[in-house]
């Protein structure tokens, strides 16, 4: 991890007192105009930055760094970053997680700014003028290219990472576990008598780490039970996955979202009366169909409070850069008992 240079250290490399150097920098005190330039312009060539929460404490209270409303940044990760992602593809659901940073970022006493560079020359660039003006915190809700940047260039910021992500990323993250939240849905389907369960896959291209835990789950949820678990690579081919349940006699249907049970209600299949039916995420839902859908509502708005917790944990400590050791807190999403998933009388 960067180790940030202390007032102690400032003070070491001009062979002056600690209380002098602090002064300096705040042109205070009876130091000269002379020796304030020399302590500042030290400051700035080792990238030394107050620890503004030791100062308030210092003073006898925090709040007053809460109300001088320390700047951190939403940096919002534009798709072409990734050359290999398609640009209208929707991969991240920023604004729930955004309007969680900011909500809760406030409440602390934290000014919000988001920024949207278009490059990563862009992003190189924004970072050294977040880093003039003071910023000390750094959201990232969308990270498909973020390590194309050379870490030193995060060295000042406290990092949190937040949402879906195409791979392993140098920050801490906070994000929907996807893998516990896959097998959840699967229990819930046996456990109310369904044996033979349709699970309608989406996938990325290229994929998404979510992919992979996607496909994992039924596996671990199988095991050695008499099940027929039947992956539908695709929703976006309605006739296809209509024919499929018809044909194999599918007891129920593992949506990723409510795209495939409207295709099913469509085609005249009865829900839950013909096939049982439970989604990932029903959060795109009209409210009307939403209240009748069994399934998840993911954690997007709570993952962007979360984040804005962990970031002021981060600044008060004054942890910066890329981590030694990446941390993940994953949140799993809240069950919603809908009426397309009734428990069967198994004969």
């Amino acid at each position: 991890m960067f180790n940030h240079p202390t007032l102690k250290d400032l003070a070491r490399k001009l062979g002056l007192s600690v209380p002098t150097v602090s002064q300096g920098l705040r042109n205070a005190g009876n130091i000269s105009k002379a020796t304030c330039a020399r302590i500042q312009a030290a400051a700035a060539e080792m990238g030394y930055r107050p620890n503004l929460f030791a100062a308030a404490l210092r003073q006898g209270s925090q709040k007053s760094v809460h109300q001088s409303s320390m700047p951190v940044a939403i940096i919002r990760m534009p798709l072409q970053f990734n050359p290999m992602r398609p640009p209208t593809s929707d991969l991240y659901p920023v604004n729930s997680i955004t309007n969680g940073i900011i909500q809760r970022a406030g409440e602390l006493g934290y000014r919000v700014e988001a920024f949207t560079p278009q490059t990563p020359r862009d992003l190189s660039r924004l970072l050294k003028v977040l880093f003039a003006q003071g910023f000390q915190g750094i959201f990232l809700p969308a990270v498909s290219a973020v390590i194309q940047v050379k870490a030193e260039e995060w060295n000042p910021f406290s990092v949190v990472a937040c949402g879906r992500y195409d791979q392993a990323i140098p920050f801490h993250c906070v994000r929907q576990e996807i893998f516990e939240d896959n097998r959840f849905l699967y229990n819930q389907a046996i456990l109310r008598g369904y044996r033979r369960i349709c699970i309608v896959m989406h996938n990325h291209k290229p994929k998404l780490l979510d992919d992979f835990a996607r496909e994992a789950a039924p596996i671990v949820c199988k095991g050695k039970r008499k099940l027929q678990m039947i992956v539908f690579p695709s929703d976006n081919k309605p006739s296809e996955l209509v024919a499929l349940v018809k044909k194999m006699k599918v007891d129920v249907v593992v949506g990723f979202s409510v795209s495939s049970y409207y295709h099913l209600r469509d085609a005249g299949i009865k829900i839950p009366e013909d096939v049982g039916y439970v989604a990932l995420h029903i959060e795109h839902a009209n409210k009307e169909v939403a209240s009748l859908i069994s399934g998840l509502i993911p954690p997007n708005y709570y993952e962007g409070i979360v984040a804005a917790n962990r970031m002021d944990a981060m600044i008060r400590h004054r942890e910066r850069g890329v981590p030694s050791v990446r941390e993940q807190t994953v949140i799993q999403s809240d069950w919603q008992e809908g009426s397309t998933l009734p428990f069967r009388n198994e004969t």
